[in-house]
């Protein structure tokens, strides 16, 4: 798939079944033309059939391009080393917001460490990872679950902005470029993010260094609207000295 916008067209035909050319270009601010070139290319990759006024999947399996047991092999030792580093960031008796995403999901791993956390989770395997390692309390947003990551998302998600005195935002980004800022793939998602970044006292980007120089289709927010972005060695210093020109405001590359 070229680019989030297609991403996401497949993700509507696994929630819909259907999707309507019109509704689609309507949804996403482009032209009726472009929405059938995001078709005719999906379509060319064997991963849709198109019909009169839309289009659906033909092979569910091949849509899900990368699996979320496929992606917890991607710089795994990486995400285990990014997840150690921000545990001292987690205090005790906290209330700390959870992204979805494998690295999020090494974090969780080492909850057993922690007392009186309240984990508002997006990713049910967050959610279980954590009850499963310590007694500590999950708040799991309701919604469809997207399939993904198992991630949590619809209108159902407003319930959780009701919770108010986040202490700690833990956030992952599908793509971090200089010009787009830090962005996402999951447009509803996307949205509760920009909501925790506003609330809470703190908000950590964790992010290996195959994230870096991509775009994808949902901005999430500006560089300085962030505490403290984490990677990995991988990710060159001269990427990073151009964010801090942007606004980020402090970095660490955590070493293996």
């Amino acid at each position: 798939m070229k680019n989030a916008r297609q991403k996401e067209l497949i993700r509507i035909m696994e929630s819909k079944g259907f999707l309507e050319t019109a509704a689609a270009a309507e949804r996403f601010g482009v032209s009726l033309a472009t929405i059938r070139r995001d078709l005719d290319d999906l379509e060319q990759e064997g991963l849709i059939e198109k019909k009169y006024g839309g289009a659906e999947l033909v092979n569910r399996e091949k849509a899900d391009v990368l699996p979320y047991k496929n992606r917890q092999k991607i710089a795994f030792h990486e995400k285990e080393k990014m997840a150690e580093y921000v545990m001292p960031y987690i205090h005790d008796g906290s209330v700390i917001a959870l992204d979805s995403g494998t690295t999020i999901f090494e974090v969780c791993k080492r909850m057993k460490e922690k007392k009186d956390i309240l984990a508002i989770c997006v990713d049910i395997h967050a959610a279980t990872k954590i009850l499963s390692v310590s007694k500590n309390k999950v708040y799991m947003m309701g919604g469809f679950l997207t399939p993904y990551g198992a991630s949590s998302c619809d209108f159902a998600a407003e319930f959780t902005k009701q919770i108010s005195g986040i202490d700690l935002f833990l956030c992952s980004a599908d793509g971090i470029d200089p010009l787009s800022g830090f962005t996402s793939d999951e447009v509803w998602i996307n949205d509760l993010k920009k909501y925790y970044i506003s609330v809470a006292k703190k908000t950590i980007v964790l992010a290996d260094h195959t994230k870096f120089t991509k775009s994808s289709f949902y901005r999430m927010c500006d560089f300085a609207d962030i505490d403290l972005l984490v990677t990995d060695e991988g990710t060159p210093d001269v990427i990073l000295s151009e964010l801090a020109e942007r606004g980020l405001k402090q970095w660490i590359k955590v070493p293996l």
